[in-house]
């Protein structure tokens, strides 16, 4: 999933916000370094997905009998694929 730079800002902007409304949460460094690397771990993480969907797909695709995309069972395989993929990378997966 790809996002803007924008969004990555505000969503940075609201993160922080929401971690130092924590009681006891005290900030070591200055804030614009805190947001930089908030957003650095967004965009990372944002690749992981990525790359765990194109996975999935491509384990989707082999299968012996294809699926049409969107289908029940196509949906179904995904997120288990999904997950399965997710939890090889040892990446905690709350979709459905």
């Amino acid at each position: 999933m790809r996002i803007s730079d924008d969004k990555a800002t505000h969503l940075s902007h609201v993160i922080l916000d929401s971690l130092l409304g924590v009681p006891g949460v005290t900030p070591k460094t200055d804030r614009e370094s805190i947001l930089r690397e908030v957003k650095r771990i967004l965009h990372a993480e944002l690749h992981v997905e990525e790359e765990v969907d194109a996975a999935a797909r491509k384990k989707l695709a082999s299968l012996s009998r294809q699926l049409p995309e969107g289908s029940a069972e196509w949906e179904v395989r995904y997120q288990a694929y999904f997950r399965e993929e997710m939890n090889r990378r040892g990446r905690l997966f709350m979709g459905t």
